[in-house]
């Protein structure tokens, strides 16, 4: 028994199917009887035409493909595939039947593979073009089926079919159907694949005054795309201050000042060139805290060789007293308070990181400084890296992504290093500025030659812009300190 809805769900009526045992079968509607009170064979009285079949699926899924097939039962095959799928009836249910639910959708139709369900399948192709449907219709000729055979037949036949196999049956001619429709109304007006967009000048009015300057400087003398000198520069103060600061955006909206950024640009752009301008400052406090710690290195090495050597004296001393069946409290005392002494390595700064590993990160930022930044001036190292194979990709971005979302209150020790690093937030931030202006005119001033020919090479079109187009750059800072991740994308104009 097959139940005929409203759009809302409601039954309006059933169909009832029997298969007699002569072979025959006996169809025939039953509505609710009179006032509601018992019921009665036939369809009830429809103002606007008979609902097709699955009516509420209809009008939940507006304007969406489906599927039309002659016969309740290959509607619901056609449904158990997770296809939209609907019916009038029999092969003449069409002429009494409300199409309206069907505009403007693309609807393939499944005919049976007799006379006339061919009839049926023109025709009702010819009532979905009238209220502006593309129509598509299946050759069940050639589908292998008996005479009379239809598309549940085709499925029981083929039960390992899916929706996809259903794609690829061969349909008629888009032409055929009605006979009345115009040459190539079966097709809309096709859609441009291609998208444009016009370039937009950077807003480098909405930087701070220092930040703007010290990037005017850097692309007067490189003469790159002005998007891209702002990417480095924003790069650079991020790996600076992202472990200090976060930015509040709305009033429960916080975030971290990480960035992730992406330069897409050709080779001889410059993008290393701009890089350097605004790192450098940040690459010598790494290199200068590096040198410093040299001796807390060598302190450190001592002292552990020292600890290990008391911790293999005192196992030593604890076997032979077992062996002796001597107690060996005292012994054991001793290794633990030894244990709570281990000497620990000194915390290094390190804050560039290229193709590191998921575990190496992790390790990099527990062990030894707790925020950096994935920076490199190729792009192919970073995603072609490890890291980024396809069976470590989705471990490398999920730890980045719990890394940016951990609870931001640091541990003591790591209290002390994000104490230390702090010296970094104003001699790193602000001397990256101004060593990327002083550098700029440093070089401008030795190198007159040279930047003349960066000028020369780096004319631009439509407002001193160009569209790039090879990726270069990559950088991602990162940090286990913070509420929440941000990404922002600094786009170069075309």
């Amino acid at each position: 028994m097959h139940c005929y809805t409203d759009a809302s769900g409601e039954t309006s009526y059933w169909r009832i199917r029997v298969r007699l045992a002569s072979g025959g079968k006996w169809i025939r509607p039953m509505r609710r009887g009179q006032n509601g009170e018992g019921y009665a064979l036939g369809e009830p009285n429809f103002a606007s035409g008979k609902p097709l079949y699955l009516l509420h699926k209809l009008a939940a899924r507006a304007g969406m493909p489906c599927w039309f097939a002659e016969g309740e039962n290959c509607a619901d095959a056609l449904a158990k595939l997770g296809l939209l799928a609907t019916t009038s009836g029999s092969a003449t249910s069409d002429d009494r039947a409300d199409f309206s639910p069907m505009a403007g959708r693309f609807v393939t139709i499944w005919p049976d593979n007799d006379a006339a369900g061919i009839e049926h399948a023109e025709r009702v192709s010819a009532k979905l073009k009238a209220i502006g449907c593309t129509v598509e219709t299946l050759d069940a000729t050639v589908l292998g089926l008996d005479i009379h055979g239809d598309c549940l037949n085709w499925l029981n036949a083929h039960p390992g079919a899916s929706a996809a196999d259903l794609a690829t049956l061969p349909r008629l001619p888009l032409h055929a159907g009605a006979a009345s429709a115009p040459a190539g109304a079966d097709w809309p007006e096709p859609q441009s694949l291609v998208a444009k967009f016009e370039p937009e000048p950077y807003p480098l009015d909405a930087l701070p005054n220092t930040l703007r300057k010290a990037i005017e400087e850097v692309q007067e003398f490189t003469q790159a795309p002005i998007a891209m000198v702002a990417s480095s520069a924003l790069a650079a103060v991020s790996l600076a201050i992202h472990a200090h600061a976060d930015v509040q955006r709305a009033g429960k909206l916080n975030g971290p000042t990480s960035l992730f950024l992406l330069t897409i640009a050709d080779s001889g752009e410059r993008k290393s060139t701009c890089d350097g301008f605004f790192t450098k400052a940040i690459r010598d406090y790494e290199a200068a805290q590096a040198e410093k710690a040299k001796p807390e290195l060598k302190d450190y090495a001592a002292n552990a060789e020292a600890w290990e050597a008391k911790r293999s004296g005192i196992k030593d001393k604890i076997r032979q007293l077992a062996k002796g069946g001597e107690p060996t409290a005292e012994q054991e005392s001793a290794l633990r308070d030894l244990e709570n002494h281990k000497p620990k390595p000194p915390r290094i700064p390190r804050l560039f990181y290229v193709d590191a590993t998921p575990e190496a990160l992790a390790y990099g930022l527990a062990k030894q400084w707790p925020s950096g930044g994935v920076v490199s001036a190729e792009g192919g190292i970073v995603f072609g890296s490890h890291g980024m194979g396809k069976d470590s990709v989705m471990r490398n971005l999920s730890l980045r992504s719990c890394s940016m979302n951990a609870p931001r209150s640091p541990s003591a020790a790591s209290n002390s290093a994000c104490a230390a690093d702090r010296s970094l937030t104003s001699a790193g931030a602000a001397s990256a500025l101004a060593s990327a202006g002083a550098g700029a005119r440093s070089l401008s001033g030795q190198r007159e030659g040279g930047y003349s020919r960066a000028r020369s090479r780096g004319r631009r079109s439509a407002g001193g812009t160009t569209a790039p187009r090879s990726m270069r750059r990559v950088c991602a800072p990162v940090c286990p300190y913070r509420a929440a991740s941000v990404y922002q994308r600094i786009a170069c104009p075309r």
